[in-house]
Formats: structure tokens, C-alpha cells, sequence
């Protein structure tokens, strides 16, 4: 096998272990020339398969910090072969457009940190997992203040968003259009983005996506959790709100519709299965985790 990145020579790194969550053995290897890690579930024949995690809307420093530690344990016991954070991880509240009480706003340095922190334990805990971050329009808060304010200075090193958060030093792939949504194709015809659009019910805003894009999607952004299925000609397409895992009690909002919550995609081959995961009362449970 070769590595995927710097197309190296990859050799057993850890042996096979079973993995209680994916219900299945996984093989461990690192390239000899870069040191990348990855890993694979073992199969007969060349059917390829996967686990993915999509969760977004963590808004650091308005976290729900009991479930994000839980759900950040969750991924360490899944070991997903690719992990997207799927925008807003960050609030970026200091440096919003709207009004906030500069008393009790949190300060973006004090943001910065604490997500970075975050993403290295994340990374800490799995090695061998791809992490895609995508950018949301809380993310993009940060080009767009430089822009507005002091425009002089960007492109200077060390003043964007990714250099903060020191995505090159944890291998995080980021996905960044500059713009107020940002998204990819993760396979299959399958997008996961953090779209710039949100209707007022559940599974009104997937509709509006699919309608938009004409494929399957899982979309951040409206802290809701819900599902739109539609077929045209036989063809099958699913949008899937993918809910929060901030506080869904904000010191800033007064009973927001809000719904925490996080997706689980399967692959075999090109055909894949997403799992919505619904989080009630800070509990959610999956193939026997809980």
C-alpha cells in the first residue's frame, strides 16, 4: 500500500485491533516517508468501507461542555476514518456585527484558544483519522472583520483563521471558499456543507438544499435536527439537518427552536448510510454506547 499524501510506502503500525463501535477488525499503518497514519476496517475482497462523523455548531465558548466531552470521547471509541467539522465550531462573538454587551462577551483570544485546544486533543485521540474543518459563516466572521477594519493587513502571516488554530501543525484539512458557506463532496454524490440558507421548521431547510443542489446533503447552520427525503425519476435524495452541540439555552436567545445532535455515515464502496443521532437531554446512544 502506498500513502495517500506523499505516496510513500506504508507499514503495519499497531497490528490489527478490534473496534467494539464499528463492530469490526481495523488495520493500523504509517508511512515510512511522512509519518501519516491511517487506518482501514478489514473486509474480504476489495470492498472498501468506512466510518465518517459530521457534527458542527459547537460554538466555543457557548458550548454544551458536558456533552461536547462526552461526544469528543464518543470519536475516540468510534475511531472514524474521517471526522468533518462541519463549521461554527468557534463563535467568533467578539467580532460579530451584532450587538453584544462588551462586558460579558467572550473575548476572541480567549475563543481562539479554547477551540484550539479542542482540535488538539481531537487529533490526539485520533491519529489515523482524517479531519476536514469546514469553515461556517461564524468562522468567516474573522476574514470579514480583517476586511471592514483593517483591510491593510490582510495577508500578513499569521492573520487568518487557519493559522490561528494551527490546522497545519494537527494535519486538519480545511475547507474554505471565503464566503458565508462552505462545503465538499465526501462521496457518493454525498455533500456535507454549512450552507447559508435556513427556513423556520425542521426539514424545511434540507428541502430547500436539495432543491438548490439536487443531491444528498447534511447541512450545519440551523442548530435543528431534521430530514427531507425527495425522488425524482427513480433517483433518491436525502437532506438531513445535522442539529448543535452548543448550549441550546444561550444567554443571548430566549427558547430558541434548537435541537442538539450529530450524523454517523457508513460507506460500502460508493453506497452510504447516514445515522442520524438525535441528542435528548444530553444523552444519545449508539450500537450499544450510550
Amino acid at each position: 500500500m502506498k500513502c495517500p499524501k506523499c505516496g510513500g510506502d506504508l507499514v503495519g503500525n499497531g497490528g490489527n485491533k478490534y473496534s467494539k463501535l464499528r463492530d469490526a477488525m481495523m488495520q493500523y499503518f504509517r508511512c515510512k516517508e511522512c509519518g501519516h497514519a491511517l487506518s482501514q476496517q478489514m473486509r474480504p475482497g476489495n470492498v472498501k468501507t468506512g466510518i465518517d462523523i459530521v457534527l458542527n455548531d459547537i460554538h466555543f465558548p457557548f458550548e454544551d461542555e458536558p456533552l461536547v466531552e462526552k461526544v469528543t470521547s464518543f470519536i475516540h471509541e468510534l475511531r472514524p476514518d474521517r471526522i468533518f467539522l462541519n463549521g461554527d465550531i468557534l463563535d467568533c462573538a467578539e467580532i460579530s456585527s451584532y450587538d453584544r454587551s462588551p462586558i460579558t462577551t467572550p473575548k476572541l483570544i480567549d475563543e481562539l484558544t479554547i477551540t484550539r485546544n479542542w482540535l488538539d486533543r481531537l487529533r490526539t485521540n485520533n491519529p489515523t483519522a482524517d479531519i476536514y474543518y469546514i469553515f461556517g459563516n461564524h468562522e468567516a466572521r474573522f476574514q470579514r472583520f480583517l476586511i471592514r477594519n483593517a483591510r491593510q493587513l490582510v495577508g500578513l502571516p499569521g492573520l487568518t483563521l487557519e493559522e490561528q488554530l494551527h490546522f497545519a501543525d494537527m494535519d486538519i484539512t480545511v475547507i474554505n471558499s471565503d464566503l458565508r458557506e462552505s462545503f465538499m463532496e465526501v462521496g457518493g454524490g454525498l455533500l456535507v456543507g454549512h450552507f447559508d440558507i435556513a427556513r423556520k421548521n425542521s426539514g424545511y431547510t434540507a428541502r430547500a438544499l436539495i432543491e438548490r443542489f439536487g443531491t444528498s446533503l447534511i447541512h450545519g447552520h440551523v442548530h435543528r435536527v431534521g430530514l427531507h427525503a425527495h425522488t425524482v425519476h427513480g433517483r433518491q435524495m436525502y437532506g438531513y439537518e445535522n442539529g448543535c452541540l452548543c448550549n441550546v439555552r444561550p444567554p443571548y436567545l430566549v427558547h430558541p427552536d434548537w435541537q442538539q445532535g450529530l450524523s454517523i455515515i457508513a460507506w460500502d464502496d460508493d453506497d452510504w448510510q447516514v445515522q442520524q443521532i438525535p441528542i435528548v437531554n444530553g444523552k444519545f446512544y449508539y450500537n450499544g454506547w450510550h
